[in-house]
């Protein structure tokens, strides 16, 4: 019985023979450290308090917060440049940033996961953070949380919504969502760098794979097949193409 390679079938081998067994380019991620950074408090109104943290002073400004500085030093770590993120091993975790709007009343809240409810609003990671156990160190971040006013974000164990009776203001202990990161510095891996392969991308579509711009690797459907055909690999199916028997 004659067996033979369909036509239908040779693209198909050819790029497992050559742009299927490649690699794509070898790439080495650099690696920089950083200095954290100063993390500022704001208070978003007088009148239904809200504390605004960021690692930009003009952010809260042109926002239209008022100043209200953390008793001492708070940082939180920033990448270099976007797309950079933390070497692993350092304990580094986003700080989420949400803008909570119920009714007339604004307010932000500041978590170590990415929440919802009615009224969330994502912004932005506003930097990053140790846990909130302490196991990797750092000054503790301090929630605090009111029907009345929503969060109140303090320094360490001790600092109170603006140093009075938390239950005055109807606030609650809601503990430590960070630790603020208080080492020399953090180190961070650079994005892959895109790849760029025309001649392989070329291949890949002349021979009608699908291509991977994102790492310049080349795909391919199965070759067609026929259900329920006797002939095998290689014969005559119902329609007098030749084609694989489908397993």
């Amino acid at each position: 019985m004659n067996r033979f390679v369909s036509s239908r079938v040779t693209p198909f081998l050819l790029a497992l023979l050559t742009v299927g067994v490649s690699s794509p380019p070898t790439t080495h991620a650099e690696t920089r450290c950083t200095a954290p950074v100063d993390f500022h408090r704001f208070i978003v109104s007088w009148d239904t308090l809200g504390t605004f943290l960021t690692d930009d002073y003009n952010e809260g400004l042109n926002r239209g917060f008022s100043p209200y500085p953390f008793p001492g030093p708070m940082k939180i770590a920033v990448p270099p440049e976007p797309g950079w993120t933390p070497v692993a091993g350092q304990g580094l975790q986003p700080l989420y940033r949400f803008r909570i709007v119920q009714g007339s009343r604004t307010y932000f809240g500041f978590f170590n996961g990415f929440a919802s409810g009615p009224g969330y609003y994502f912004e932005k990671v506003a930097g990053y953070t140790l846990p909130g156990f302490g196991q990797f160190g750092g000054v503790p971040l301090h929630a605090w949380y009111s029907q009345s006013y929503g969060y109140f974000y303090t320094q360490g164990f001790y600092e109170t919504p603006l140093n009075t009776s938390p239950s005055s203001l109807g606030f609650t202990d809601h503990f430590y969502p960070a630790y603020m990161p208080d080492g020399a510095s953090y180190c961070w891996n650079s994005p892959p760098p895109a790849c760029s392969d025309p001649e392989g991308e070329q291949f890949c579509n002349d021979t009608g794979g699908i291509w991977n711009p994102s790492n310049c690797t080349c795909s391919y459907p199965p070759p067609d097949c026929e259900f329920g055909a006797e002939p095998g690999v290689g014969e005559t199916g119902k329609d007098g193409a030749v084609r694989p028997r489908c397993l």
